[in-house]
């Protein structure tokens, strides 16, 4: 059996400073007047005719109520999804209790708490430079910054925090603190394990965030234009195209692959 387990934002849909150059362009989220995230036309079409095809997992970092926002996922008959970067994992519409067992008893034992980990990082940045900040899913931080803080005080700040359990991701002007074990490709691992054994699995993602669900596939899916781009693995194949195109190419291949039963 051929599952795909695919980020969403930057992988398959796409905010509107992708839409040059695109003309077959729709709508697949707002938030009240507010445009937000399109696919092209064609790749819509192929997403809803590969999740009748094959089992589709979505899988973002992205908290339920934003993840609800996206309308095409309301077309599509799906069993599995995992939210909050792999904090929860969702079960015909249910959060997995057993999961949520896990995830609950590896924080208690973190080295250091939600708050304390933030506390840490302005101790380091300060607060200036962000935008605003939130506690999504009451399971990791997401920063937005005003410009991209220097990459050699991240990884200094990113070193430090490992040692307490913590993760720190960069990606675009968002920056990521949430625990090492809330991680998409442990959440995936726990799918397979748990429903969906002996699977052919097929994965695309664009960030840092995305690597290990990436390169820990059976075969992997980069677009051009992501922060992982030009991995070099054997299994792992980055897109022609950059953008929408990007997403619709994704989605192109593994229509084929489901159509072959095979890999690339």
């Amino acid at each position: 059996m051929l599952v795909f387990a695919t980020d969403l934002d930057r992988t398959i849909i796409f905010s509107q400073r992708f839409l040059t150059g695109c003309e077959d362009v729709t709508l697949v989220e707002r938030k009240q007047s507010e445009l937000i995230a399109y696919m092209t036309g064609a790749a819509k079409e192929l997403f809803k005719k590969l999740a009748r095809s094959i089992t589709v997992v979505p899988v973002t970092t992205r908290n339920r109520e934003e993840y609800n926002r996206i309308s095409v996922l309301q077309e599509i008959d799906y069993k599995y999804c995992i939210l909050n970067n792999g904090g929860r994992i969702y079960v015909n519409g249910a959060e997995d209790p057993t999961w949520n067992e896990i995830i609950a008893r590896k924080t208690a034992a973190l080295g250091k708490t939600y708050d304390q980990i933030l506390h840490e990082f302005f101790k380091v940045f300060g607060s200036a430079g962000l935008r605003r900040y939130k506690l999504s899913g009451d399971l990791l931080w997401v920063l937005s910054v005003k410009d991209y803080f220097p990459a050699d005080r991240l990884e200094y700040f990113r070193q430090y925090a490992q040692g307490y359990g913590w993760n720190v991701a960069a990606t675009g002007k968002k920056i990521y603190l949430l625990p090492l074990f809330i991680n998409k490709r442990k959440a995936v691992v726990y799918l397979q394990t748990t429903y969906l054994k002996d699977v052919r699995l097929v994965s695309a993602g664009d960030s840092i965030l995305d690597r290990d669900m990436v390169t820990g596939a059976d075969i992997g899916f980069i677009p051009r234009h992501g922060d992982i781009a030009g991995l070099e693995r054997s299994n792992v194949y980055t897109t022609v195209n950059q953008g929408l195109l990007a997403g619709e190419e994704i989605l192109k291949n593994v229509m084929a692959m489901a159509g072959k039963k095979e890999g690339c």
